[in-house]
């Protein structure tokens, strides 16, 4: 087999990047570290944060892990941009579970931040039968939010089954999750025709990212949900090739099970109803087939009846104050104080909702100008790289893209007042618990809304690759900045 030149580099780059990360993880002495986790390895299945190699030098675990990914990161960026035709989907791959091991092996499986991820980590060890839960307790807790736990189910129920240590089955099941997301994710970047920089810099954003390698349902939300738009926008480009019945129900099952576990993004599915009739060879077909999009949107938003609803009927328990059906009736008798309200929240607050949404990084705190660089460059820079797209995308006309920019503000907006109802004290003047991240899967969709117009990006093709560069190059430096400053304070205490 003959080796090109290109792979003989590839390979020297990968081993040089090896031997920094070891010189890097063998410089921190071992009594630096402040984590009260100097015994961590004491605990079930925790592993160390320094190990002795057999010439008595202690190696630091997570410095290492978290020094090689991003070396072999860069390797990857270096090399597929400097080939002859780009895959962007294949460096999505590539960097997504990269970034996304480090994120799992670089913090101790045992901690948990806030009482969200607890409640999810619950919620997880009864869906996948963990030992220490019956069966009562797992029909009590059957929701439409077991899709969105889906891939931490299945990985906490397999080590599970083989009895590994908790700390081990913890990070199986994050692991399993950042596979499916990274997997996801690029076959978004592969199939949409346009803006595949758009998709692949918003997949790596340390808040997604994050989402996706902790115990929550929003990664689930955002991976389906990205391909689902992403195979819209690949249909919409042949608008007279006849859409098949499995390309069909593979949209709208995407759309389903990515919107399930949190309904209020359910209203996407109306995105399916931007297929022209040449994609059904008729309008009888297309009127059947958004008929049966609608009873798919019904039932995701009656999903909402089942299970969980029973415990936040009376507000949700962790705010004071809190009561759905006290605020419900006071919003029926003074309506016209609520839209004001509202409409005063939506002026002050709605901006900084998408704004700050990439600073919210998994509660652990982030630099606001990291965060407003990326903003900068997924809405304003990325649409303008077309490395690597099909031209032209005739489907994605004015008008579907000011429908594309309605159906990504509504599901924000119902949340807004589904948060007033179950979270803010009755009567209250502001509107407590919405956070900026609930505003990040509708973000893609938002962007294709204020696309750039192609005359625009035409202009700019010489410098696509150069622009991909610094894309990519700025994005895989905000997430490492991310987890160092993470590595950082849980380890050094800096």
């Amino acid at each position: 087999m003959r080796v090109s030149k290109r792979g003989v580099l590839l390979a020297a780059a990968l081993v040089l990047a090896l031997c920094l990360a070891l010189c890097a993880a063998l410089l921190v002495p071992e009594g630096h570290i402040v984590f009260e986790g100097n015994v961590i390895d004491l605990l079930d299945g925790e592993f160390p944060v320094v190990e002795t190699l057999p010439g008595g030098q202690w190696i630091n675990v997570p410095v290492f892990v978290h020094a090689l990914t991003l070396l072999w990161g860069a390797a990857a960026i270096v090399w597929e941009l400097t080939a002859k035709e780009v895959k962007l989907h294949r460096l999505t791959l590539v960097l997504l579970l990269l970034a996304g091991t480090m994120s799992v092996l670089c913090r101790p499986a045992l901690e948990y931040y806030g009482w969200d991820e607890m409640t999810h980590r619950e919620l997880v060890y009864i869906f996948s039968g963990y030992d220490r839960y019956s069966l009562s307790e797992y029909v009590m807790q059957l929701s439409t939010w077991f899709f969105g736990y889906m891939p931490y189910t299945l990985g906490v129920a397999v080590s599970n089954a083989l009895h590994l240590p908790e700390a081990v089955i913890l990070r199986t099941g994050s692991m399993v999750s950042v596979i499916l997301y990274a997997v996801m994710a690029s076959l978004a970047v592969k199939h949409t025709p346009r803006c595949k920089m758009t998709f692949m810099i918003f997949a790596l954003m340390p808040t997604v990212l994050i989402q996706s390698s902790y115990f929550t349902y929003d990664g689930t939300v955002i991976a389906y949900l990205l391909l689902a738009v992403a195979l819209l926008l690949e249909e919409m480009q042949t608008p007279d090739r006849r859409l098949g019945s499995g390309r069909s129900l593979a949209l709208v099952a995407l759309m389903v099970i990515g919107t399930i576990a949190k309904p209020a993004y359910s209203v996407f599915l109306l995105l399916l109803w931007m297929l022209p009739a040449g994609k059904f060879g008729g309008r009888k077909r297309q009127t059947v087939f958004r008929l049966f999009v609608l009873l798919m949107l019904a039932m995701c938003l009656f999903s909402m009846t089942l299970g969980t609803y029973d415990n936040v009927a009376h507000g949700d328990s962790r705010m004071d104050g809190a009561n759905s059906a006290g605020q419900i009736a006071h919003i029926l008798s003074d309506p016209g104080g609520f839209l004001n309200m509202l409409l005063t929240y939506l002026k002050v607050v709605g901006l900084s909702l998408f704004t700050a949404a990439t600073a919210s990084w998994a509660y652990l705190g982030a630099s606001g100008d990291i965060a407003t660089l990326l903003m900068w460059m997924f809405f304003i820079v990325c649409p303008l790289c077309s490395i690597g797209e099909q031209r032209p995308l005739s489907g994605l006309t004015a008008r579907r893209r000011i429908w594309m920019g309605v159906l990504a503000w509504v599901p924000v907006l119902a949340l807004i007042i589904t948060q007033y109802i179950v979270s803010s004290p009755v009567g209250e003047s502001v509107i407590v618990g919405m956070q900026p991240r609930y505003t990040l899967p509708v973000m893609v969709v938002l962007s294709l809304a204020l696309a750039w117009p192609r005359d625009v990006r035409a202009k700019l093709a010489p410098l696509n690759r150069p622009l991909a560069f610094a894309l990519l190059a700025c994005s895989w430096c905000a997430l490492y900045a991310f987890v160092a400053d993470q590595v950082l304070r849980l380890y050094f205490g800096l």
